[in-house]
């Protein structure tokens, strides 16, 4: 499998005054968040949708938590420029709430980005003359 992608909601926009969501779609090269964010009263006004790229290379960590009644991906970065235009993001990580029905997806999602950061790791081990 080359790519997973899961729908996504923001716990909080502008505390409460906004909501939010997207598609986050992941590869071995990293993890891409396209997103829109709505006012939280009528619905209308909405952002443009934006495209954050982050690559494996600045991903520092992703796990998925699992409770009864949602999912929540947390995703942590090397650099806190990586999430500047991410609602939500707090010092190089944020929170995105997965659905219960797309649990499965955002498994393989996961699996896939610790895939490539293991890759990466063990390329730079390489580069570093350790032999495994």
């Amino acid at each position: 499998m080359d790519s997973s992608y899961v729908p996504f909601s923001f716990p909080e926009v502008y505390q409460g005054l906004a909501s939010g969501g997207g598609i986050a779609t992941a590869t071995t090269a990293g993890l891409t968040l396209e997103f829109q964010v709505k006012d939280g009263f009528v619905g209308i006004i909405k952002s443009d949708i934006r495209k954050v790229v982050i690559p494996i290379s600045e991903l520092h960590s992703i796990d998925l938590k699992q409770g009864v009644f949602r999912n929540r991906l947390f995703i942590k970065v090397r650099s806190m420029t990586t999430l500047a235009d991410v609602p939500g993001n707090e010092s190089g990580h944020v929170e995105l709430r997965v659905a219960r029905r797309d649990k499965a997806t955002a498994q393989t999602l996961v699996s896939l980005l610790m895939l490539g950061l293991s890759e990466k790791k063990l390329a730079d081990l390489g580069r570093q003359g350790v032999t495994t």
